[in-house]
């Protein structure tokens, strides 16, 4: 039976109240924040959100997949008020992949997302752009994306973007 040691973390509410936990690095964020909760010994602590060096951590995904070590600070975060946009990913291989973003990024920050969640180092982003010319024919054009503007700058609703890294798919975007 294969044995997995613990790691030392530290959680720290947006308030600095700490919360020093031994953990199982195999555990997903949805599992460490119901520990961190249940740290909280009989306070009502609410876990809305965990970050790691700036990065919101998906709740589906296990803890060692952000390269967790001993004595990290994760930082509990309180729910956004921002409306996120819900980019839908699709490998050319099929793989479906989904991240909810803040419409705020820039695309530099979007490849750095991309990168954190997939493990996919990106080297540009285009939109893909379908419409009709007068014959009625499709007319596919690509707007490549620059790094240093806001995603919100590209008219991405229905949208597919074009991602040019170490292995292509297609974002398509939906309203979150």
């Amino acid at each position: 039976m294969e044995t997995t040691s613990t790691i030392h973390i530290t959680a720290r509410t947006f308030t600095g109240k700490v919360f020093p936990l031994d953990v199982d690095p195999t555990l997903t964020v949805a599992e460490l924040k119901a520990l961190i909760a249940a740290a909280g010994q009989g306070k009502s602590v609410k876990v809305p959100g965990l970050e790691l060096k700036g990065h919101e951590l998906r709740d589906a995904r296990r803890i060692d997949h952000y390269g967790l070590v001993a004595n990290d600070v994760l930082h509990i975060i309180p729910p956004s008020k921002e409306p996120k946009i819900t980019l839908d990913l699709e490998r050319e291989d099929g793989t479906d992949i989904t991240i909810a973003v803040s419409p705020k990024i820039t695309v530099a920050k979007l490849k750095e997302e991309i990168n954190i969640e997939e493990k996919i180092a990106v080297r540009q982003l285009k939109v893909v752009n379908s419409q009709e010319d007068a014959d009625g024919d499709e007319l596919v054009t690509l707007q490549e994306m620059e790094d240093n503007k806001p995603i919100s700058e590209y008219r991405l609703e229905e949208q597919k973007v074009l991602v040019d890294g170490e292995v292509r798919f297609l974002i398509i975007n939906k309203l979150g």
